[in-house]
């Protein structure tokens, strides 16, 4: 069965390969270590260099997509991939805890790592021996994550690259790094008088493998499928000569270096074992009496990280499994099997039992990943449906991870994890429910205030029309001041309708991209206030920098100059013959940084922390509705930007305003 579901997959991954050769728009971003030869690096040139950017191009040239390449420092490049930011796929050392948080394509490469010293005397036999010791490495890599894990009470110090590793050991600064092989005795052949030199054997063997933030399996399934092709048409092997090896020689050639090399090695350790013999006869006993105490220490450790893994079980409501295909041996933990209503006691089931507790629906997709697990070596992830064996109603979150024998070159077993979501799933369903009610009840509110405010406005405009003809009917001077105060409160409430029906809209409205065009709704939005008072006596100053074309939803930006215009328009100081408004817009097509300046009244310090709150007025004369600013924010909110005010030295207010292009988003 197995056979045969991985003919079909070398099948389905033939065609599609033909069909990912027709796809002409998708390109990848890789991200590497710019000081990682002669895996990845920038070369002389500036440029990306290396095993990967030759490999991996040759992946989307099989598979049919382009691929641009980013290079920075390997922690920023990790941090960048991990946040699902600016990256698709770069590589690193495979280790079963950061598959929890990235996604492993099938491993192509093993790099064996090395302990370099600038005391050539030492010689350290076992990792225990640089115990207490301070150890650079490089920042963000397995290494440093495995060094500050283990009890030998290091010093490790993360820095940028290995090079950099080397470089401070050759300066005396600390007494180990740890480093590929490669990349150490590259430095030593290169910087003699370093007196750098590797001690011990060679350590932390890891599996090299292209990775992709969490959850783009169908990205690794191509990468994967890429490898594949590469390998089985010779190219992959040309690549990795190319950078790892010289080219072909004669079988005879390669017997006579490897049987000369093993006589010469075959020498120096008989001449290494003669001088050491007598050296390790009498430090045997005491290695011993050390070994057993860490042994001892060892079984201890274990027991007691046993105990507090089964509380964290519990804890988390997750189980773990795993399978071995040789033995056919089954294991579940206890929480596991606490997940299935059985006892701790009860025997493990086998595949066919197990099965029985998953939804019927939901069965044949659960066969059909287990099935495919068992030949192909990719994360599985998914949610079903179970009845555990107390009749409970279960929603269970299934890990699948082959066990894959590097040696062997074959997947050997499966291992995993169950977890049961069942309680976050009902709060979900609680939440989601919640959350319906919710928007349907501010849906019935913004269509209240929508009708008020337009039931408000038709009375107002009578009102205003009566107002006009009792100025023209009533002529004396009492009358005509009564009439000036009576349209000031109206048009105080009608500034006060539009600013709710300008807020309703901006919550409400869809967000779409126009091209905009500043210096039409810079004019605009000072036309609408001609009318007020000292409109007349302010200049209008505007100042556009913006060479390339910026997408933004117009109305919006129309309400934000509009309103923070009106405000300089009626808080001018009227005692200056100078008031202007200065606008200054600059930017890109990505971003645009815009500031609105006057030399007004300002804003009383007191008042500056509450100038964008709701319905907040600095003074009771203020003419506005306490909305104006209120909304401005809201909007530049609403468009993903910023906005902050200060006071100028001499007088007047600044906004500075950030607003980020809306073809950020659809791409």
């Amino acid at each position: 069965m197995r056979k045969i579901i991985c003919v079909l997959a070398i099948l389905a991954g033939t065609q599609y390969m033909g069909f990912a050769q027709k796809k002409a728009d998708k390109t990848i971003i890789y991200g590497g270590d710019k000081h990682y030869p002669p895996f990845e690096f920038v070369n002389a040139k500036g440029q990306p260099d290396g095993f990967h950017v030759d490999l991996f191009r040759a992946i989307g040239e099989v598979m049919g997509f382009q691929v641009t390449f980013k290079f920075d420092d390997w922690s920023r490049i990790r941090q960048m991939l991990e946040a699902e930011e600016a990256i698709d796929v770069t590589d690193m050392f495979f280790s079963a805890e950061r598959t929890q948080v990235v996604e492993f394509a099938n491993s192509h490469a093993v790099v064996s790592h090395e302990l370099i010293t600038r005391d050539g005397t030492k010689n350290i036999e076992k990792i225990s021996d640089i115990a207490n010791a301070t150890v650079v490495v490089e920042k963000g890599s397995i290494l440093e994550d495995l060094l500050k894990k283990s009890e030998l009470q290091l010093t490790v110090i993360g820095v940028n690259d290995e090079l950099e590793a080397l470089n401070l050991l050759a300066q005396k600064k600390y007494d180990y790094a740890l480093v590929s092989g490669y990349q150490a005795h590259r430095f030593i052949a290169e910087n003699k008088a370093s007196k750098l030199s590797p001690v011990g054997p060679v350590v932390l063997p890891l599996e090299l493998a292209f990775a992709t933030s969490k959850g783009r399996t169908n990205l690794i399934q191509e990468i994967n499928t890429g490898l594949e092709i590469l390998k089985k048409t010779g190219k992959y092997s040309k690549i990795y000569v190319k950078w790892f090896g010289e080219k072909e020689e004669s079988i005879l050639t390669k017997i006579s270096k490897w049987v000369g090399l093993s006589l010469f090695i075959l020498l120096v350790l008989s001449v290494f074992w003669i001088q050491t013999l007598r050296r390790m006869v009498k430090t045997k006993t005491v290695a011993i009496k050390s070994e057993l105490n860490e042994k001892i220490n060892a079984e201890k450790r274990l027991k007691s990280r046993e105990l507090e893994l089964k509380e964290a079980q519990k804890l988390a409501n997750l189980g773990s499994w795993k399978y071995d295909f040789e033995s056919e041996t089954i294991e579940w933990s206890e929480e596991q099997k606490t997940i299935f209503g059985l006892a701790i006691n009860d025997p493990v089931p086998d595949f066919e039992k197990f099965i029985e507790f998953i939804h019927p629906q939901d069965r044949e997709m659960v066969t059909d990943l287990f099935s495919n697990a068992c030949d192909n070596p990719i994360i599985y992830t998914f949610e079903v449906r179970a009845v555990n064996k107390k009749k409970e109603n279960k929603n269970l979150w299934i890990k699948i991870k082959p066990t894959y024998d590097g040696l062997k070159d074959k997947i050997v077993g499966l291992n995993g994890t169950v977890m049961d979501i069942t309680f976050i799933k009902d709060v979900q369903t609680k939440l989601e429910i919640k959350n319906e009610e919710l928007q349907k009840k501010n849906l019935e509110l913004d269509k209240f205030t929508y009708s008020i405010s337009h039931d408000i406005k038709a009375p107002i405009a009578s009102i205003l029309g009566l107002i006009n003809l009792m100025s023209i009917e009533l002529t004396d001077k009492k009358s005509q001041e009564y009439i000036e105060k009576i349209k000031l409160s109206i048009d105080k409430l009608n500034n006060y309708v539009r600013d709710v029906l300008a807020f309703s809209a901006n919550e409400n409205k869809k967000i779409n991209a126009d091209v905009i065009d500043f210096e039409a709704i810079i004019a605009e939005s000072f036309a609408l206030y001609k009318y007020l008072k000292g409109a007349k006596d302010i200049d209008l100053i505007v100042n556009i920098n913006l060479k390339e074309e910026f997408l933004s939803h117009k109305s919006r930006l129309l309400l934000i100059f509009s309103n923070i215009i009106s405000n300089a328009i009626k808080y001018q100081r009227h005692d200056k013959s100078d008031s202007y408004i200065k606008i200054t817009v600059s930017g890109n097509s990505e971003k645009v940084d815009i500031i609105i300046e006057d030399n007004g009244e300002g804003i009383n310090d007191e008042h500056m922390e509450h100038v964008f709150d709701m319905f907040y007025r600095g003074s009771l004369n203020s003419e506005g509705s306490g909305l104006g600013l209120y909304i401005v924010r809201e909007v530049v909110h609403k468009l993903n930007g910023t906005i902050h005010v200060q006071n100028l030295a001499g007088g007047g207010t600044v906004f500075a305003i950030g607003i980020p292009s809306l073809a950020l988003e659809k791409s």
